[in-house]
């Protein structure tokens, strides 16, 4: 297992200015460059945008670094993505540290979300 030795650091934080359900997401026309398109330059292939209400009322995945490598749904990381939440949080003001993360004070640890998601 890869670690980055950020337990404990902020690695990422993002305002939230907008929420919005995945089909609505899906169908905004500010966020179509967030589909991925698997086909594409290499920085195409890269997205969020990846969930949309099929016909049968299940999400359908997008081919995507989510899917399975045959470019399959990924059951899993379907679940992952959406059995908790239909919602996506829109931001325009975060940030991204990686490595460079600096402490969360421990009096602050209560904030803290651990894996994938989000914390409001």
């Amino acid at each position: 297992m890869l670690t980055l030795g950020v337990a404990g650091h902020l690695v990422y934080w993002m305002r939230p200015s907008e929420i919005m359900l995945f089909d609505e997401y899906w169908a905004d026309p500010r966020f179509a460059r967030k589909k991925p398109n698997m086909r594409g330059a290499m920085m195409h292939r890269y997205g969020d945008n990846i969930y949309r209400t099929g016909p049968d009322g299940t999400f359908q995945q997008l081919d995507s670094f989510h899917s399975e490598d045959d470019g399959s749904l990924s059951v899993a990381n379907r679940e992952r993505d959406t059995e908790t939440t239909q919602k996506v949080l829109i931001g325009s003001e975060f940030a991204y540290y990686g490595k460079s993360a600096p402490m969360i004070p421990h009096r602050l640890g209560f904030v803290v979300k651990k894996g994938p998601g989000h914390k409001c």
